[in-house]
């Protein structure tokens, strides 16, 4: 049985690219939307493997065809400080996707995975972009 797609995040196109928190280990103003999701999937009894997302891009709320260039980041307590700062964070960036196109799935491996965020860098066409996301396996 497959899970229910969650809305992640809506960006108006004029705000894109999103800051390189990777290359700066700052979260920028405002904050990049973060997921944490359940390592464990109660229904299925197992560990959450893969999530997946999807991307629309729309024009005037008309869904338009498009692709967007992004990067999986995931948000994970920060080893150096783990101590003295509970609550610090460090990004790990994975290899950067470009031209991926709206609508198609994109597949990532979440095994242990802290938390993610996705940091948008260019979208082709349109004015808004929604990003989905669910456990995948």
């Amino acid at each position: 049985m497959s899970s229910t797609w969650n809305l992640y995040r809506t960006l108006a196109a004029g705000v894109i690219p999103d800051a390189n928190l990777e290359a700066t280990q700052t979260m920028p103003v405002p904050a990049i939307p973060t997921v944490q999701p359940k390592p464990y999937l109660s229904d299925r009894g197992d560990n959450m493997d893969e999530i997946a997302l999807m991307f629309l891009a729309t024009t005037a709320g008309v869904i338009t065809s498009s692709t967007v260039d992004f990067q999986v980041i995931e948000q994970a307590p920060n080893p150096e400080l783990a101590q003295s700062d509970p609550s610090a964070r460090v990004y790990i960036g994975r290899t950067p996707v470009g031209g991926h196109a709206t609508g198609r799935i994109y597949i990532f491996p979440a095994r242990y995975l802290h938390a993610f965020l996705v940091r948008v860098t260019a979208l082709a066409a349109g004015d808004e972009l929604k990003i989905f996301w669910r456990p995948y396996r």
